[in-house]
């Protein structure tokens, strides 16, 4: 039986599109079945996600992003309400690149070729 050093589950990060509620029938059901792992997954509206975004605004990096935090010239009174870069794809993919076990990704995937790209660069490390 797989366990890892301290005898508990193998805990593991999976990223994918396909709901869990779709994994039935699928590789991804059977290891959500099996005791030997503990499965992680990350949603938009997850804490972690969030704030991420939100630190990301407040860095004022919002050229980089395609956000504008400020406007420019001045404030504006009636303040639409504040709108949150869409930054899951990339949350999940510096986690899987940075994962210690490895990564598997489907072949020809641009997602899986960022990842690839990542680790080779050591982005971790930095």
């Amino acid at each position: 039986m797989k366990r890892n050093k301290v005898n508990g589950p193998i805990n593991m990060f999976i990223m994918t599109d396909l709901p869990p509620a779709n994994w039935t029938k699928s590789y991804l059901s059977d290891i959500a079945k099996d005791g030997r792992y503990k499965l992680y997954t990350l949603k938009e509206s997850d804490e972690l996600v969030l704030k991420t975004a939100e630190r990301l605004m407040a860095a004022e990096h919002g050229i980089k992003s395609g956000f504008l935090p400020r406007i420019i010239g001045g404030t504006k009174k009636d303040c639409d309400p504040v709108q949150l870069p869409d930054i899951l794809l990339y949350v999940e993919e510096s986690v899987c690149s940075c994962a210690s076990l490895g990564f598997v990704g489907t072949a020809g995937s641009t997602i899986a070729g960022s990842i690839e790209t990542m680790r080779k660069n050591n982005v971790c490390r930095l």
